[in-house]
């Protein structure tokens, strides 16, 4: 990821935000004269930033206040026009009940984000018989999580008659330690299934050959613009994340990848990221598997970034939450999540 593309906007939001925020603190304790204000915006600027690069979630309890501010603000304009803005300040309290309301946010969200649930579908497939197929995308391993969500996951998954284990990218990323890959490797292994798990790189975990060797050496197969037959009923689509064009390299085109195929086999694609998806449906694509998005993670970017299930004729897509978060461990859109799918029979 191209950290030095996000400076000037966290720069911008940092001083801009801080100001709304520091402007209603200022209102609540009453700083009035100017040796006050100097001191207090250089102590509340240090905290901000130091809050920001430790990635605290009080940072989300800022953001969100600053939102209910700013939309307290618009409201109190135009109730202004019809002269009625005496009935908010009745109730604003010098916006004590805001800062309070998103701290009670705050603690919601950072419950959802450590208690994942379990998310079922049903597809239906022109195959021989049912498969049931578990999915986690974007862990994140490191970042929030460590070494005790992976007996987590194994035991979640162990709990069901599990036909195939995806791993749909972003497993890792850039603060995941080697020591914590390595126990990933030897516990994700231990999930039981009857086809295999099989691995997608995502963006944040390019693959590389330390990575595609441990999960190979631990009998999890790596899929990288790979095509595998299971059980000769459906093929098994793994794809390079795309982000690797940015680095100068590329993936196959996808009409490329599947051209050599029986087309009388159902494809099941897995591509981190959800792209291609028009492609994929004129390529007769059954089912496509993605995580990426997160689901916006953060209300409202929920609104914005695709998630969940859609369906056009033969073609159906999924979109995961992912199992861990980035940033924060924080959730205020949809809940982290485990996929699990349930392939039926197609009746003719």
């Amino acid at each position: 990821m191209d950290y030095k593309a996000w400076i000037f906007p966290i720069l911008l939001m940092l001083l801009l935000g801080g100001y709304y925020f520091g402007r209603q603190i200022i209102i609540i304790f009453s700083l009035k004269t100017n040796k006050q204000k100097i001191i207090y915006w250089g102590i509340l600027y240090f905290l901000l930033t130091i809050l920001l690069i430790r990635r605290s979630n009080l940072c989300i309890w800022i953001g969100y206040a600053i939102f209910f501010y700013i939309l307290v603000d618009i409201i109190q304009l135009i109730f202004k026009v019809f002269h009625k803005e005496k009935i908010i300040r009745k109730f604003y309290c010098k916006g004590i009940p805001i800062l309070l309301f998103s701290f009670m946010i705050m603690v919601y969200g950072i419950y959802c984000a450590n208690h994942p649930i379990i998310k079922k579908y049903q597809v239906e497939l022109p195959i021989y018989s049912n498969y049931t197929i578990g999915m986690i995308s974007d862990l994140h391993l490191g970042t929030i999580h460590g070494n005790k969500v992976l007996d987590e996951i194994v035991e979640k998954a162990n709990g069901f008659n599990i036909d195939l284990f995806i791993m749909a990218g972003d497993i890792f990323d850039e603060h995941t330690s080697v020591e914590l890959r390595q126990e990933a490797y030897r516990k994700l292994s231990k999930i039981k299934t009857k086809y295999g798990i099989y691995y997608v790189e995502g963006n944040h975990d390019l693959l590389t050959q330390e990575v595609m060797e441990g999960f190979s050496n631990n009998g999890i197969q790596v899929l990288s613009d790979d095509i595998v037959l299971v059980n000769k009923q459906f093929y098994l689509v793994g794809r390079k994340d795309n982000s690797r064009e940015r680095l100068g390299a590329s993936r196959e085109e996808l009409g490329s990848l599947l051209q050599n195929i029986d087309v009388s086999y159902p494809i099941i694609l897995v591509d981190h990221q959800p792209l291609d998806r028009v492609q994929a449906y004129d390529l007769g694509v059954g089912l496509h598997l993605s995580g990426h998005t997160h689901a916006g993670q953060i209300f409202p970017l929920n609104f914005l970034l695709e998630y969940g299930y859609q369906e056009k004729n033969h073609y159906h897509s999924i979109v995961s939450s992912g199992y861990g978060v980035w940033g924060f461990s924080f959730r205020t859109a949809r809940n982290s999540e485990m996929v699990l799918i349930d392939i039926i029979k197609k009746e003719k």
